[in-house]
């Protein structure tokens, strides 16, 4: 079928498989194979193996063999390089991403050389793939015969031509500053906030209706703020993958599982019936598992040229699971340049690159699965994600499936306005575990409703918006700066650190840098106990009694009295709590909290502030005291690296430093405001015409980090408006 050519500019597709990738053009004459990171590219420094580990240089090597049919070693090739460009991006509708799709760039470098050999071209100043700035090169290859070899400009014959496209792009995996194994893209560390789609459609099933179709569910997901997919159980025609390296989403591709229980297989008990475990082959005839490895080889080998996927996933919990060491290796063995997962779910058998958790309706890191096995944290090997989470129902009447579909995951939300604020409740938890407990990607279920769910965020007929997308927004585009973003804080004492603690009562001046924990137990923090799935998910040491005392000394190196200033806490803790800084308290809680309400940034007491030393040891000491239900307590000091004065905007060094951010820029519907850190006390914003008057201001409280406002609220038409914060400004265009 032609619209399962993932197509270029031209009606050529992209590159292919090493051994067959060809245009429409072509099919009889040339193939194409991209050396090195499997049609992405192949750096400079990657001349060995490649590995997950290679950093992006700022020229790029591309290596491309061009083969004929026959094998004649006197064709000439020539290659046309184009200079990349963006075709479309979140804010784009259906009708423009399809006009801007047949724009085709200049041409950047032609080289000329022999068929059937590697051609070397080198590209300055690359143009790196990413999320925000998806840039992909396309390239024209011509097939030539000369009349005459000693004439090698005129009378040429082109017997054959093929146009492609590749991305530039590094993908890693890497340990951050506490040596947590993360995700890196081009060298930069990048946070997953991601949502399930199963492909399905009300007038096709897994047939879209059209291309328009495919445009509008990625182009939904960009909007919401996600920067990844996981295709679930799915495999997509070609041409929807190239709109995902167009657009810039990343994307999980899940294997289809195997059939089980045909040809006469009995099955074993299922997992809802305590059998969860499941490492019995016997459960997936022979011919299917034969069908299995098959398929799954060519699914591997036909879409491993796409920029934008970045893993793969062999088994989805345990449909179908059999024999997972040898599948996972095959695909280890095929794509070393991308992550694999071997199961996405329940059981793992510590083979790939992932560790990979379900849970709904919130994310949790650890089991509560009996029977399955699970690797302690904290490890230096795989990653740890969260490969389903969420589900929460809301059904739209007139815009289901079933008239009356029932709750699967969690209890329905009744309204627009509940869902949003439980996604958004859900969507901080996951925020909490990335930087708490070394969470690298969340992936919500899901997009769009199906026959027999609706916890989608759109109808099943992509008519109606089940979520207000101008609130979460900012929540997940935060959650992914905040949790990318190495340089934005410089930590003091970790929540993760290991502590020294006591479950019995010390002695007096147990919280002062004189007193001596050497009798005192250490271990990782987060503490707490195991009376539930949330608690046990970022747990990392059990306290399951009344009390804990908590110590840490810490140095905190080169500090500036303005870094002191600015020091704030990250606080999680379901109990009363006291936190104290060289003996003077500097946080209290003195009721009972909920985790939920308790997990985000605190300022500290002045006081406790000025007892802080740089470059010499200083301790914090908490004790937490729970009566009542679950209990944890974790807790972390941190200094912003972006505060440059007292108050926001203040002058510095003759250089206005502008302490916060306006996005997007110009608007439509929402501005965002984000502040560097968690701001110290109450603040106002303003919105002010070019005129000078005043059209609206709010309340901004003290320990907010981001916050979103409509357009609405200040009655802001389309124009150019000024954002004022104390001493700073911002220009906020509006547009119509």
């Amino acid at each position: 079928m032609r619209e399962n050519k993932a197509a270029a500019p031209g009606g050529g597709r992209p590159a292919g498989p090493d051994e067959q990738a060809a245009g429409d053009r072509a099919l009889d004459r040339l193939a194409l194979a991209i050396h090195g990171r499997n049609g992405i590219i192949k750096t400079g420094k990657q001349k060995g193996k490649p590995t997950l580990n290679n950093c992006v240089n700022a020229s790029e090597k591309v290596k491309i063999y061009i083969q004929t049919v026959s094998e004649q070693k006197e064709l000439t090739v020539q290659i046309d390089i184009r200079f990349p460009k963006i075709y479309a991006n979140a804010e784009d509708n259906v009708t423009d991403f399809i006009a801007l799709s047949h724009t085709i760039p200049d041409v950047q470098k032609s080289i000329s050389g022999r068929a059937n050999t590697w051609i070397e071209i080198e590209i300055q100043n690359a143009k790196y793939w990413s999320c925000e700035t998806p840039y992909l090169y396309y390239f024209h290859v011509s097939l030539i015969e000369c009349e005459d070899e000693t004439d090698k400009t005129d009378k040429k014959h082109v017997l054959d031509e093929v146009e492609s496209y590749f991305a530039i792009r590094d993908f890693t995996i890497q340990q951050d500053e506490d040596h947590i194994p993360r995700i890196y893209l081009n060298n930069k560390k990048c946070f997953l906030k991601g949502v399930l789609d199963q492909g399905y459609w009300p007038d096709g099933l897994y047939t879209a209706p059209s291309e328009e179709a495919w445009i509008f569910d990625i182009l939904e997901m960009k909007k919401i703020g996600f920067n990844m997919v996981r295709k679930h159980i799915k495999i997509e025609p070609q041409r929807w993958y190239y709109h995902c390296d167009r657009l810039g989403l990343l994307v999980w591709q899940d294997m289809p599982s195997a059939p089980t229980g045909r040809d006469g297989v009995t099955i074993p008990p299922g997992p809802w019936e305590g059998e969860w475990n499941h490492t019995d082959d016997s459960r997936v005839s022979e011919r299917n598992k034969a069908n299995f490895k098959i398929e799954l080889e060519n699914v591997v080998r036909s879409l491993k040229n796409h920029p934008s996927i970045i893993q793969w996933i062999v088994f989805n919990e345990n449909w179908g699971q059999f024999s997972t060491m040898e599948n996972t290796q095959k695909v280890l063995d095929m794509d070393p340049n991308r992550l694999v997962t071997a199961a996405s779910g329940f059981t793992d058998f510590e083979i790939g690159h992932i560790q990979d958790y379900h849970s709904y309706p919130y994310p949790t890191i650890g089991t509560w699965y009996p029977g399955v096995p699970t690797v302690d944290y904290p490890t230096t090997r795989r990653i740890r994600v969260v490969g389903e989470y969420g589900g929460i129902e809301y059904n739209v009447p007139g815009h289901t499936w079933y008239p009356n579909p029932s709750g699967v995951y969690d209890r329905p939300a009744t309204s627009v306005e509940q869902l949003t604020m439980r996604f958004t409740n859900i969507a901080e938890w996951a925020n909490a575990m990335a930087k708490q407990d070394g969470l690298s990607a969340a992936i919500y279920t899901e997009i769009a409703d199906v026959e027999n769910e609706t916890n989608g965020l759109v109808t099943y007929d992509r008519k109606y918006d089940k979520i207000n997308i101008g609130r979460i927004r900012p929540i997940i585009e935060y959650t992914i700066k905040s949790c990318s973003t190495a340089d934005d804080f410089t930590t003091l004492v970790s929540p993760n650190a290991k502590w020294k603690y006591t479950l019995n009562t010390p002695s007096d001046g147990w919280q002062g840098m004189d007193f001596s924990d050497s009798s005192w137990k250490e271990d990782y923090g987060c503490f707490g106990d195991s009376g539930g799935k949330l608690f046990t998910s970022l747990r990392r040491t059990l306290w399951n009694t009344p009390d804990i005392w908590m110590r840490k000394v810490f140095n905190p190196g080169e500090l500036t009295d303005e870094q002191i200033r600015h020091l704030f806490a990250e606080l999680y803790v379901d109990g009363e709590v006291r936190v104290y800084i060289n003996g003077v308290e500097a946080l209290a809680f003195e009721e009972e909290n909920w985790p939920l309400e308790k997990k985000h940034f605190y300022t500290l007491s002045d006081e406790a502030k000025k007892t802080i030393c740089p470059n010499t040891d200083n301790v914090v000491a908490v004790h937490c005291h729970n009566a009542v239900g679950g209990c944890y307590i974790g807790l972390g000091l941190s200094v912003s690296n972006n505060i440059f004065g007292t108050g926001i905007g203040e002058v510095s060094g003759g250089k206005n430093q502008s302490l916060f951010e306006v996005y997007p820029n110009p608007v439509l519907d929402y501005v965002n405001i984000a502040f560097p850190a968690p701001l110290q006390n109450d603040e106002v914003v303003e919105f002010y015409s070019l005129t000078g008057i005043m059209t609206g201001r709010e309340l901004i409280k003290a320990g907010t980090s981001h916050v979103s406002f409509s357009k609405s609220d200040f009655n802001l038409q389309s124009g150019t408006y000024i954002v004022k914060l104390k001493s700073a400004s911002k220009i906020l265009i509006v547009n119509g």
